[in-house]
């Protein structure tokens, strides 16, 4: 199989993400921004399966980070992946929020 070019990966990623941010679900179309097609792991490859759809903020948010505190027990814990990860088993959605 081919290497993808880089606009076809960015078509992919969001495709995949069905133009959402993968870490707040925002839908592009309400966020007024252009998405970034971020890497999850900042050293990792141009891959897709290191690569996801962000808004502005998530992305800023993130930055090199991989890892934060949690905070409620203060232990280190990896930061939530969209590629091994499913959203709505780490977040849900607050009425009127």
């Amino acid at each position: 199989m081919s290497e993808l070019s880089w606009a076809e990966t960015i078509r992919r990623v969001h495709q995949r993400a069905d133009n959402r941010c993968e870490y707040c679900q925002t839908a592009q179309r309400v966020m007024g921004q252009a998405m970034h097609v971020e890497h999850i792991h900042p050293d990792g490859p141009d891959a897709l399966e290191n690569l996801c759809l962000s808004c502005p903020s998530c992305n800023l948010s993130k930055a090199q980070a991989t890892s934060a505190p949690d905070p409620e027990t203060g232990e280190t814990v990896p930061l939530f992946n969209p590629r091994i990860q499913s959203w709505s088993e780490h977040f849900e959605w607050i009425r009127n929020g």
